[in-house]
């Protein structure tokens, strides 16, 4: 297994799945439909030759290899995401965001 051979996507399903425990709740928190998302988790499985998650009355149960495959994964989007929120700078003559202002008449 390479790193090559991993998406976003999928690494965000492996962090929503450790976190929520339900394929279909991962799948609607990313924005996947429940079918893909469990397509994707079959190829996982395959991948990495580990069931990473299996299934008990109390909902999924990550292998030991699936939770810190789950870990590394929510790190890794945590780390990617305040990558991506902290370096935006304002510049409001360039900005095409809406604002609504409220202020009362005497504003």
């Amino acid at each position: 297994m390479h790193i090559d051979d991993l998406n976003v996507t999928q690494i965000r399903l492996i962090a929503e799945l450790l976190r929520l425990r339900s394929v279909s709740a991962a799948a609607d928190s990313i924005g996947l439909s429940q079918p893909a998302a469990s397509h994707a988790l079959a190829r996982l499985r395959v991948q990495f030759d580990d069931p990473l998650l299996t299934r008990t009355p109390k909902g999924f149960q990550p292998t030991p290899f699936g939770e810190r495959l789950g870990t590394a994964a929510q790190e890794a989007v945590a780390v990617l995401v305040a990558g991506i929120t902290s370096g935006r700078q304002f510049d409001p003559r360039t900005t095409t965001r809406c604002f609504n202002l409220y202020a009362s008449d005497v504003g």
